[in-house]
């Protein structure tokens, strides 16, 4: 074991495992069977793991093992990752004036576990931050053995392979779950007692709606309220009933994906929720006393609508709780006193509202400081794009990421005042009739640019000598644009071109220019030379 110090985990396991599966091409001597039995194979990768395991600190340990709930060769989301340690309450205490939030504290976490080789990021979005990541497939075997081992979690019948009949009778504190559901089997009234997290993993219809029920009122009823993670994301249409409003120490509900048309009105009424997860549901309206949730943090929806000519909670002190606000669609004319001005310490914010409101939206959204990715739509009762009157932008300087959809009012003051820091730039429905990039290549920063439909309705669009960090440009459905040209010096590391649906492009000139390019896309453009 002392050969292993220094090792990456994930390189010693495997070893290890090799080393194992060559025993057990061991030939049988004098009719006995020379390979190791299954429990001999365990207890090695245990002793492995166990001797590497000890080389890491508190939290990335914790961590760590939490990565075992998942299945094998499962691709986690980062942003669902994160948000179930958070729950669980990993980040380490922050030093004083340290103003990094614990959801940046935690991702500094993971880009820790993949310095050590012991996660993999799987996808990684275009400015090149995670979206998913998975463990080695050595690593998870030894790491769920371990976990499992001192009683830190308990998958039931994760692979279709699963024949256990196995009567529970110990108290389990997390629980992965799948196929049969756990609650459908034979176990003790106390196995749930202390269960802190629950998240299942079974896309099919049968049993689930019933089972998620079943095991909410359990936990009610016998007064298991420890329950602080529950993660259903994935799982079509789980029943929840009123009585999840009786969990106490719930944080975390993940709902996404799950086709549910409402949620109980209680969900509003736990007292430390944390994150909640509707994105990509049915769900058009959430209760307007989610407003009230005092530790609520992390909000994704689905362009869900929120009543705000509702005065109740508006003269309450400023919130600095709430980070992310993500999908909230406000409809017709807003009072200038709204829920919405408590709102001071988002972080996250994707926002559509009517023309009628932006001004109230434009005066609120001066006072984020701290927001540092904006989604912001201008539509018209039809969703097409409306006017954007803008006036906030110089006041947003922690900003990285931004996508406006609307018609700029005053664009060239508007662009001129984006903030220096942008990465990541997304402008759609503006109707420019000056060619942009000379302001726009004032934002020397950017990793990636996207220029959608009606952005630009001028014929020539030029890039000069700019653009030092581009990495990704895409220009699509400009429909008037005729000619576009690269000069010398341009974007010199930009790897990934994208010019679709520009169907009266006739002419690019310099694309040789463009060195770094390792992807180039046209897709229906009028394209004669290049």
């Amino acid at each position: 074991m002392q050969r292993c110090r220094g090792l990456p985990l994930s390189i010693v396991l495997l070893a290890g495992q090799f080393n194992q599966q060559t025993s057990l091409g061991t030939e049988k001597i004098d009719g006995n069977d020379a390979r190791p039995k299954s429990s001999d194979t365990e207890e090695n990768l245990l002793k492995i793991f166990d001797e590497s395991y000890k080389d890491l600190h508190f939290p990335l340990n914790y961590c760590l093992l939490y990565l075992g709930l998942f299945p094998r060769s499962y691709e986690i989301p980062i942003r669902r990752l994160l948000l179930i340690w958070l729950a669980e309450g990993l980040p380490i205490k922050q030093p004083q004036g340290n103003k990094e939030t614990p959801e940046e504290l935690l991702a500094e976490q993971l880009v820790q576990l993949e310095s050590k080789n012991l996660v993999e990021i799987v996808k990684r979005s275009l400015d090149g931050s995670p979206k998913t990541c998975l463990l080695p497939n050595a690593l998870h075997d030894a790491l769920s053995l371990y976990a499992k081992k001192f009683g830190f979690l308990h998958k039931h019948r994760m692979g279709s392979s699963s024949t256990s009949t196995t009567q529970y009778s110990i108290p389990i504190r997390r629980l992965a779950d799948g196929l049969r559901l756990f609650i459908k089997t034979e176990h003790e009234k106390h196995c749930l007692k202390n269960l802190r997290s629950y998240i299942l993993f079974y896309h099919g219809k049968r049993d689930t709606a019933d089972g998620i029920r079943d095991l909410l009122n359990e936990m009610v009823k016998d007064r298991f309220g420890k329950l602080v993670v529950l993660d259903l994301e994935d799982v079509t249409k789980p029943a929840l009933s009123e009585a999840i409003g009786s969990l106490p120490c719930l944080k975390y509900l993940g709902l996404r994906r799950t086709h549910l048309d409402s949620v109980p009105k209680s969900v509003a009424e736990l007292p430390r929720l944390q994150s909640l997860d509707v994105k990509h549901t049915n769900v058009i309206n959430l209760p307007t006393t989610i407003w009230e949730a005092k530790k609520l943090q992390h909000l994704y929806m689905n362009e869900i609508y929120i009543d705000l000519s509702i005065q109740k909670g508006c003269d309450e002190g400023p919130s600095t709780n709430l980070h992310t606000l993500w999908g909230l669609k406000i409809r017709g004319q807003i009072p200038n006193h709204n829920q919405l001005n408590r709102l001071r310490g988002l972080r996250k914010l994707k926002l559509t509202c009517y023309k009628s409101s932006m001004e109230v939206i434009d005066a609120w959204l001066s006072n984020l400081t701290n927001l540092k990715s904006l989604k912001l739509r201008s539509v018209r009762e039809g969703q097409e794009p409306s006017t954007l009157p803008l006036k906030s932008a110089n006041k947003l300087q922690s900003l990285s990421k931004l996508y406006l959809l609307g018609q700029l009012i005053k664009p060239r003051e508007i662009l001129g005042e984006l903030p220096k820091s942008l990465s990541v730039l997304t402008l759609s429905g503006s109707y420019l009739h000056e060619d942009p990039m000379e302001k726009l290549a004032e934002l020397k920063e950017l990793k990636v640019l996207r220029l959608y439909g009606h952005f630009f309705l001028g014929t020539t669009m030029v890039c000069g000598n700019q653009f030092p960090k581009l990495q990704t440009l895409k220009l699509w459905k400009l429909e008037h644009l005729v000619h576009w040209i690269v000069k010398d010096g341009t974007m010199p590391i930009l790897e990934n071109l994208e010019i679709r649906y520009c169907k009266k492009l006739k002419k690019v000139f310099g694309l040789e220019k463009l060195t770094s390019l390792t992807e180039l896309t046209f897709d229906r453009c009028g394209i004669v030379s290049r």
